[in-house]
């Protein structure tokens, strides 16, 4: 009984005996270990330095290409108009309507020439079909109801650029332009301003044939500050409900509309208009003197192109609509005189939370100066204004009444996007 438990004993010890060993390395694999991982960290601060050194002297150079790169880039450059002084401005002087001189006027227009416009104003509209996702299958697209017309105002980097309805266009998931029946491209919507209700579309000139482009033809952006009461006219666009349709008529009237930042030309024509038109003027030189006021539904009448100018550039070069959130109206040298007030821009009305808001600006202040630079219209006002990044600080020059006079004062104020 003893020698079994003595042999019992001695086959547990047998059998424990490989967990219970100490194995101890010898002097040597423990230093080749210990070089080998000295090894391994001095590749990894070589590696670590060679690209340290690397980047040094690579990443200036590919900073300076891509600097190169961006700065190459072709921007779309739109000449400004400058707003009529009062001895300019003879707007309200003429007293011609349209119903008292349509005819005589129109018969001493030249009908071939009036012709030419028509047909030049075709050759520069686009169709574009708009496409939104149907939120109920993410996998269907369905087309717009409503298709839209686009006008060819530029062509810079190899693509074209097309100005069109925001209110179509802007929530769009694609879209598509027609050139031609047979010839359909895939469009990018570049921007959007949603006081003026315009867009930026652009198209890939390789997307279109060679022939196809010939036939494009891009419109002129002219001075619709010489517009006046009784000129012939041209509309071109969706007008009746009907894509590119040409009507003509005669400015009936001019009248003015403030807006944020800016204040519109209002260049009514006494055409009929629907709800849904779009359209665009042009004058007897065959230029763009107007674009479709947004909810145009009685009577087709257009914001004037010299007050949207610089947005349309900012737009075009997919910069985003910055604002500061004022309205004003111009203080001009008759009523500074007549109210004795310093000329420059009357604050009216400031929006809530706006840069403005936030530097003190308060409606009564005239305005005169940004950084320095004069501007005594809302007009030069806008143009500066379009011309600042969101985030820059900008300095205000404005006169505000206190006690007896008018004092001057400086704001610095936060440019914002929209």
């Amino acid at each position: 009984m003893t020698e079994k438990m003595g042999n019992t004993e001695h086959k547990e010890e047998d059998s424990f005996a490989l967990y219970t060993e100490k194995i101890v390395p010898k002097p040597s694999v423990k230093y080749r270990r210990l070089i080998r991982a000295a090894k391994f960290f001095a590749a990894a601060v070589l590696f670590g330095l060679i690209a340290s050194g690397v980047m040094l002297l690579v990443y200036p150079a590919l900073e300076k290409r891509m600097v190169q790169r961006n700065t190459d880039k072709e921007i779309l450059t739109i000449e400004k108009d400058e707003y009529p002084s009062e001895e300019q401005d003879n707007t309200e002087t003429k007293e011609t309507t349209a119903d008292d001189n349509y005819e005589a006027v129109l018969q001493t227009t030249d009908a071939a020439a009036l012709k030419n416009v028509a047909t030049a104003a075709i050759k520069s509209l686009v169709l574009i079909d708009v496409y939104k996702t149907d939120m109920g299958n993410i996998l269907t697209e369905t087309q717009s109801a409503t298709e839209t017309v686009g006008l060819v105002i530029g062509q810079v980097n190899s693509e074209y650029i097309i100005l069109t309805n925001a209110a179509v266009v802007r929530d769009s998931s694609s879209l598509v332009v027609k050139v031609s029946k047979a010839t359909e491209v895939d469009a990018e919507l570049v921007g959007s301003d949603t006081d003026t209700g315009i867009a930026i579309v652009s198209v890939k000139e390789s997307q279109i044939p060679s022939k196809e482009r010939s036939s494009i033809v891009t419109a002129q952006l002219d001075n619709s500050y010489s517009i006046q009461q009784g000129d012939i006219v041209v509309a071109a666009g969706r007008l009746y409900g009907q894509n590119k349709t040409i009507d003509y008529g005669m400015v009936s009237g001019i009248s003015t509309k403030s807006g944020v930042d800016n204040s519109y030309e209002i260049i009514s024509t006494g055409l009929a208009g629907i709800e849904g038109d779009y359209g665009y003027l042009f004058n007897m030189k065959g230029n763009v003197v107007g674009i479709s006021m947004k909810n145009t539904k009685t009577t087709f009448s257009v914001l004037g192109i010299s007050d949207l100018k610089s947005m349309i550039q900012e737009l075009s070069n997919g910069n985003s609509p910055v604002y500061f959130g004022i309205k004003g109206q111009n203080v001009t040298g008759t009523m500074a005189t007549r109210y004795g007030l310093p000329v420059g821009i009357y604050v009216t009305d400031i929006e809530l939370d706006s840069p403005a808001y936030a530097a003190g600006i308060q409606p009564g202040d005239i305005i005169t100066e940004i950084d320095g630079n004069m501007v005594l219209t809302i007009q030069a006002f806008s143009e500066k204004l379009y011309q600042c990044e969101s985030g820059q600080q900008i300095s205000i020059t404005a006169k505000r009444f206190g006690g007896d006079e008018y004092k001057d004062m400086t704001f610095n104020a936060v440019i914002a996007v929209k």
